[in-house]
């Protein structure tokens, strides 16, 4: 016998939404069945690749919310699901690799902030500061006062200024010795490093001697001698071997951990 069940057609709503359900199932496969593995860049982020589902939402670029039946249904066609999961599974893998990557440079970040911490072991005669390495003289500037050119690796100020005060007055500044300063982030502590994109920023060890004023993060004196310096780059390197020959230069290893400022 025939069902008495009576028929009961679909609700606006219903329409509606079955409607918009085929229209996104058409748009979907026409945007699916053109991608690349070129696309698999495009949406790598990590809200984007926990699923395949969470994927194919990235990829549709009208503002309407994509229904989970559009989802299911392209998701049933095997031509179009041959050709994405291949391309899915490369913005994974890159995901994964950036991913990696920024915990790399999360760690160096941290490794080198931490490499910039006061040795409360090393003598507070000894100091850690920072140079404009003029590209056109070959010659160090004084990071603050940058009229200052050290012609050689030893500087004395003129004009002494008696007061116990380490900032802003005359003398030459030095922060204390770090941890590691083969490694140290200047952008850590209190060293001036903007250069107003003049050229590269160079540091070292310095010595001081006569006259100081000692604070507790670093000092400044009369007369300062350059004892060890650190380049940034090769290049820069041997310039400051050859303008600087009495001074020992060690290699910032910026393979390791990357830009030096």
């Amino acid at each position: 016998m025939p069902s008495s069940t009576p028929y009961t057609p679909p609700t606006r709503q219903q329409q509606l939404m079955n409607a918009r359900t085929r229209q996104q199932l058409a748009s979907l496969q026409y945007i699916l069945s053109r991608l690349t593995m070129a696309d698999a860049p495009l949406h790598t982020r990590a809200m984007e690749v926990e699923s395949i589902e969470a994927w194919i939402r990235a990829f549709y670029p009208f503002p309407q919310d994509l229904t989970h039946i559009a989802i299911l249904k392209v998701l049933q066609d095997a031509d179009i699901v041959k050709r994405i999961e291949p391309i899915f599974k490369r913005a994974q893998s890159l995901h994964d690799q950036m991913e990696l990557m920024r915990r790399i440079r999360m760690g160096v970040e941290l490794e080198r902030a931490n490499a910039a911490q006061p040795d409360k072991t090393q003598p507070t005669t000894l100091g850690w500061r920072g140079w404009i390495w003029d590209t056109k003289i070959k010659q160090l500037r004084s990071l603050a006062q940058t009229d200052f050119i050290w012609e050689g690796p030893e500087l004395r100020v003129i004009n002494w200024d008696t007061s116990n005060v380490v900032r802003g007055v005359q003398g030459i500044h030095a922060c204390l010795v770090p941890m590691n300063w083969e490694i140290a982030d200047p952008k850590c502590t209190d060293m001036p490093i903007a250069t107003n994109g003049i050229s590269d920023i160079v540091t070292g060890i310095v010595e001081r001697f006569g006259r100081y004023a000692l604070g507790t993060e670093g000092w400044r004196a009369e007369w300062v001698i350059i004892r060890k310096l650190l380049a940034p780059t090769e290049q820069i390197g041997f310039a400051l071997e050859m303008a600087y020959p009495e001074v020992p230069v060690t290699y910032y290893d910026h393979q390791k951990y990357g830009r030096y400022t």
